[in-house]
């Protein structure tokens, strides 16, 4: 659906050019929309909110993390669970 919004990163290579997005893959990116990505300042973990999977609201915040040199490949996203997420809009 071109209507969905995924999370991708786009790289900057040693000439100063950013190299082309890349879609951070399935398991961080569903069939519906993952918005306000925020990678942590290890480098490996990545906050995002999603209303593409069971929450507590329309949108809940999550968090997975970067397995490997690749970022394409993560862990299985965690919900950060009622303290963090309500009923509405996360």
């Amino acid at each position: 659906d071109k209507e969905e919004k995924d999370i991708y990163i786009s790289l900057l290579k040693k000439n100063g050019e950013w190299a082309d997005p890349i879609n951070l893959g399935e398991i961080v990116n569903t069939a519906s929309d993952e918005i306000s990505p925020s990678l942590a300042s290890d480098g490996r973990t990545l906050y995002f909110g999603s209303n593409g999977r069971p929450g507590y609201g329309s949108y809940d915040i999550y968090m997975t993390r970067r397995v490997g040199d690749s970022w394409t490949q993560w862990s299985e996203p965690v919900n950060l669970g009622p303290e963090i997420n309500g009923p509405g809009f996360d």
